[in-house]
């Protein structure tokens, strides 16, 4: 019995290494027609075409920020706040607290949630959020109700 057992393993055995001999060669076959076909020429073209792409995204989003700087600026300017005092200030001398114009609005910006408008003037509302309600109430006005259906 145990002599059975003993030929029955020996024979799985070998299946298995014969197996394993033919997934090494296998393999290897594989990795050596996989690195024949890395071309280190086209590797480095591609990386100095990639590091040329993300300078250039840099630059970009350097210059939006820019961009962006300069808007609010030309917005903070329009409101009339200067940021120079007229004066040279003199030893013991408080500077002015800058106080921006009333009608100063920057597009974009939206209302504090807890800030409620002054009296006589409109609320503020921030126009995607209004497209988006407009285009709710639209998509609710073309839905069709069960009742449409079934006549009830």
């Amino acid at each position: 019995m145990i002599s059975a057992i003993e030929s029955q393993m020996n024979k799985h055995w070998s299946t298995v290494l014969d197996s394993l001999k033919e997934l090494n060669e296998s393999i290897s076959e594989n990795l050596d027609s996989l690195l024949t076909g890395i071309n280190p020429k086209g590797l480095r073209e591609t990386s100095t075409s990639l590091k040329e792409i993300m300078d250039t995204m840099n630059k970009s989003v350097q210059t939006m920020n820019l961009e962006k700087v300069l808007s609010e600026l030309k917005v903070l300017k329009a409101g009339g706040i200067s940021f120079a005092p007229a004066q040279p200030l003199v030893y013991g001398q408080q500077a002015e607290a800058i106080s921006a114009g009333t009608n100063l609005r920057p597009p974009g910006l939206k209302a504090p949630g807890g800030a409620k408008a002054a009296d006589g003037e409109p609320e503020w509302v921030d126009p995607t959020e209004k497209a988006k309600k407009e285009k709710e109430k639209d998509d609710e006005q073309h839905l069709l109700k069960p009742s449409d259906f079934f006549g009830m």
